[in-house]
């Protein structure tokens, strides 16, 4: 009796009504297995029947049910919530889950739809609903104290939890990068400069330069257009190295409602200057950045998603400690996919898939390790390095290490994933694997050289460790390091010097 109480405690909570008769068929939609027997529970995904055989546990995907235990279609549907911040909830996700719904030849309805969100409902090809998903649109502090509460929940946020929200995430597993995104200053397409130093850009921000002839254009006042309330923006511009609080931009400043909009008015207006992100560039052009330097750099897909471009950020995925139901954890996994990487490409952002870029196309690069040799670097390191990527091909994948740790951030952890799994699908077949390191300029050319070496074979253990074991034995890893030799940024800040601590993968004939 005491074990028949424990079952029936089980049952009563996943179904409110009363099943005195749990007597269940689970048929197999090939229709070559059967399983008679007792219902024990259904958490909405798995069936435990009692059977002669003992208690079995079954997908609920794989069966058909028939019988007085089985549950109701509306306690078979995965139910969750999305607290996404701005155009997040507006755009990308909606987006993420119509794909995900067409590849399972299925069905997506809205409801509601609205600024602050809609409830997507999702149904397979019989009409038996898989899935209903409330998506609310919420600034960054709503979604992380949502989450903290518990539930069913999962949050797409622009910005990292502050220290008092950290808690309700502190397992690295319940963060997964979404997307890659950048600071830009947009103009319009007339408008005659071409660069802007982040320097000059933070004045403009404060209010301490107002005029185009103060950056090198005509004499006339900037317009500047910033978005009004992006909580998550705003963080990043903060955490940046730009370095501005809300409460130090000027107030002179057009406020907008959305980034889309300051795009949009800073491409309407020759004198305008919009701070917006990659993701809503729209048809403004983004002034590329100069350092104090020398160094320039230009947004593209493949700068941010290498990391290359200094203003990049990132968009991520935060999970519950507990077990999200089956359609959202398979959600996630979707995300990862190349069929979810086209979506994102698609709405505007920096996608996660690996992408190549030869060096024919990286003049600025060249042209700034020749500008240093000598000065950081001898000439002969950088002949040397040129001789390597001469016909080779570098990998959107790149690495860096937690700021004073020969520990990978989590980005990076998530690349040698990737990567891992592009090279045991033969995605390289045939191909010399360079992995190649890079240090800041303190300390000696020799010594980093020998740091930047040592920091490539570390990312090939990671790589290794990352694929199943010996499955990666038959792949021509080559591991070098050319310490200084090819600065991405100046060398002038900590920030710059993150930048230029990696490790690339380029890919070469053998």
């Amino acid at each position: 009796m005491k074990f028949l109480a424990v079952i029936c405690t089980s049952i009563c909570v996943f179904f409110p009504l009363t099943l005195s008769a749990q007597t269940v068929v689970l048929q197999s939609k090939t229709g070559n297995v059967r399983v008679d027997g007792t219902l024990v529970d259904y958490d909405g995904e798995f069936y435990r029947v009692k059977t002669n055989l003992g208690i079995l546990t079954i997908d609920a995907r794989t069966v058909n049910c028939s019988g007085d235990g089985c549950p109701s279609a509306q306690d078979m549907t995965s139910r969750f919530s999305v607290s996404a911040s701005g155009d997040l909830g507006l755009t990308l996700i909606p987006a993420l889950l119509e794909a995900y719904s067409l590849s399972l030849d299925g069905e997506i309805t809205a409801e509601n739809p609205s600024l602050s969100g809609q409830t997507l409902k999702i149904q397979d090809g019989d009409g038996i609903e898989l899935a209903e998903i409330d998506i609310k649109v919420t600034p960054e502090d709503v979604a992380y104290a949502d989450l903290a509460k518990g539930g069913d929940l999962l949050i797409a946020t622009t910005r990292l939890p502050d220290r008092s929200e950290a808690a309700a995430v502190n397992n690295p597993e319940q963060k997964q990068i979404l997307a890659s995104d950048g600071i830009i200053a947009a103009v319009s397409s007339v408008n005659p400069l071409n660069t802007i130093s982040i320097a000059s850009l933070r004045k403009i921000l404060t209010g301490e330069i107002t005029n185009w002839r103060e950056v090198g254009g005509p004499d006339i006042d900037i317009d500047l257009y910033l978005p009004t309330s992006n909580d998550g923006f705003k963080a990043v511009l903060n955490d940046s190295r730009i370095g501005l609080k809300p409460s130090q931009l000027t107030s002179t400043a057009i406020q907008l409602d959305s980034l889309a909009d300051v795009s949009d008015a800073a491409a309407a207006n020759p004198f305008g200057l919009g701070i917006t992100s990659f993701s809503n560039l729209r048809n403004a052009t983004p002034l590329g950045l100069k350092e104090s330097c020398g160094i320039y750099s230009t947004p593209s897909v493949f700068t941010l998603k290498s990391g290359d471009y200094p203003l990049t950020y990132n968009h991520y995925f935060f999970r519950p400690e507990q077990r999200l139901p089956v359609f959202a954890r398979e959600f996630l996994d979707f995300v990862k996919s190349d069929q979810a990487q086209n979506v994102i490409r698609a709405t505007g952002y920096a996608d996660l898939a690996i992408s190549t870029l030869s060096l024919d196309h990286q003049g600025l690069r060249l042209a700034t390790a020749i500008g240093q040799a000598e000065k950081e670097s001898p000439l002969s390191t950088v002949q040397e390095m040129v001789r390597l990527q001469n016909g080779a091909q570098r990998l959107s994948t790149t690495f860096r290490f937690q700021p004073g740790t020969k520990t990978l951030d989590s980005q990076s952890k998530q690349n040698a994933s990737l990567l891992a799994s592009g090279l045991i699908l033969g995605n390289y077949a045939d191909k010399q694997v360079h992995i190649i390191g890079f240090t800041d300029s303190a300390g000696s050319s020799t010594q980093n050289i020998a740091l930047a070496k040592k920091a490539a074979q570390m990312v090939l253990n990671s790589i290794i460790t990352a694929a199943p074991e010996g499955s990666l034995g038959d792949v021509d890893f080559q591991v070098s390091g050319f310490g200084e030799a090819s600065p991405l940024a100046c060398d002038d800040t900590e920030a710059g010097k993150r930048v230029n601590r990696r490790v690339e993968i380029w890919i070469k004939e053998s």
